[in-house]
């Protein structure tokens, strides 16, 4: 089986594809959510005005932040992350973990449904959505990099219905959690 030398002088066996015997390219993600450490939480929620999650990351691990997927249909849609905010209320939601073998479950406390205030905002997007006309149309974003959290701090995620009417929110939460960064 052919090596792989690194800059540290660590060798790897280079894996090939069992069927094409061509090589194997894992991303980051793929890797580790094979490693049982990638971790999800996704809902639908119908808000007239506002809907939000709060998560505080552990203190002993890193974790690496990436929404992948948040869509809205019948109204536009702000969405805030802020950094040391504070929260009240909630209910307790559990994410999976993405490798279904895996029996690892997340350090990361998450509630939806809190009450939020202050914080620092460190992202804000807008979700465009038509509601009106012979089209009605929904809208979705995405993160294409990840953001490295702080330990042992409080975040709030926030999607506030800009428009009048009722709005249906899809998220998909992605984050994994390592030891050292």
């Amino acid at each position: 089986m052919p090596v792989l030398v690194d800059s540290q002088g660590e060798y790897g066996e280079i894996m090939r594809d069992r069927v094409t015997n061509g090589l194997e390219v894992l991303t980051t993600d793929h890797a580790l959510i094979h490693e049982g450490i990638a971790y999800t939480l996704a809902n639908v929620v119908t808000v007239d005005t506002a809907h939000s999650i709060a998560f505080t990351t552990p203190a002993v691990a890193y974790v690496h932040f990436k929404p992948i997927g948040i869509t809205a249909s019948g109204g536009p849609v702000t969405i805030t992350l802020k950094e040391g905010a504070t929260f009240t209320g909630g209910a307790t939601a559990t994410p999976f973990n993405r490798n279904r073998l895996s029996t690892n479950t997340a350090d990361m406390v998450c509630k939806t449904g809190v009450t939020t205030s202050d914080g620092t905002v460190l992202l804000t997007a807008l979700i465009g959505s038509a509601t009106t006309g012979s089209q009605k149309v929904g809208a979705s974003t995405n993160a294409a990099e990840e953001i490295v959290l702080k330990r042992n701090t409080t975040y709030t995620l926030n999607f506030a219905e800009t428009a009048t009417g009722t709005v249906a929110i899809g998220y998909d939460l992605f984050w994994y959690e390592e030891a050292s960064a």
